[in-house]
C-alpha cells in the first residue's frame, strides 16, 4: 500500500517545507490581527453605545429634559409637570410620557393638543406620546 507523500512528511519532521516561512513574516499575522481588531472597536463604538441606550430605556443624548419641562410648564393653563419620562424606541423612534396639572378653569383638549403639537414637532420628535391631564383643586 503506497501513502501519500502528505502523511510521509507529517511523519518525518525533517521534511522540508514548499512555502518556506521567513522568520520576519511570522510577525505580521499577529499584527494585522491586533490593528484589525482595534479598527473594529473603533469604528463599532458609538453603534454600541447607540444599542446600548436603547435597551437601557436612557434618555435620549440630543434631548434636555429640563428644556422640555420648562417648555410643557409655559403652555397655558398648565400649573405643574412631573412624572415626565423619554426614552429612545428605536434609534429614529422615541416615547414619552408626562403628567400635566392643569387649571380648573382651563380647556383640557386645547392643552393636550398644544403639548402633542410641542413634543412631536421637529425639536422633540416623539413618535408616541402618552399625556395624562390633572385638573388642580380648585
Amino acid at each position: 500500500m503506497r501513502q501519500s507523500p502528505l502523511y510521509i512528511c507529517r511523519r518525518n519532521r525533517e521534511c522540508p517545507s514548499r512555502h518556506p516561512v521567513e522568520p520576519s513574516a511570522k510577525y505580521a499575522d499577529p499584527l494585522c490581527t491586533i490593528l484589525f481588531s482595534i479598527i473594529v472597536i473603533i469604528t463599532t463604538v458609538q453603534l454600541f453605545r447607540e444599542s446600548l441606550a436603547i435597551l437601557l430605556n436612557a434618555v435620549p443624548l440630543s434631548l434636555s429634559l429640563r428644556t422640555l419641562h420648562c417648555e410643557l410648564a409655559n403652555l397655558d393653563g398648565v400649573r405643574s409637570v412631573h412624572h415626565l419620562n423619554v426614552w429612545q424606541h428605536t434609534t429614529q423612534q422615541r416615547v414619552m410620557m408626562v403628567h400635566l396639572v392643569t387649571d380648573y378653569r382651563s380647556d383640557r383638549n386645547e392643552i393636550l393638543q398644544a403639548a402633542t403639537k410641542l413634543v412631536s414637532g421637529p425639536r422633540y420628535n416623539v413618535w408616541h406620546s402618552t399625556i395624562q391631564l390633572e385638573q388642580a383643586s380648585a
